[in-house]
């Protein structure tokens, strides 16, 4: 007896489609964009480090 799987996948007609985005399809980016993109982050930003420390200094400890 064969185990069925805890997840199904959806049926090939059904799946959702998602575009490549590639520069033969008008997708591309800039060396100036790429450099900006880089330098985003999401966590330990500079605000975030400064309330961080703030909230130390005051004794208030959360995770």
């Amino acid at each position: 007896m064969k185990k069925q799987p805890k997840f199904y996948l959806p049926l090939e007609e059904n799946a959702i489609k998602v575009p490549r985005f590639e520069e033969s399809d008008g997708f591309y980016t800039t060396k100036q964009r790429s450099k900006t993109m880089a330098k985003i982050k999401g966590s330990n930003s500079k605000p975030e480090l400064l309330l961080r420390k703030a909230l130390w200094k005051e004794n208030i400890r959360f995770r």
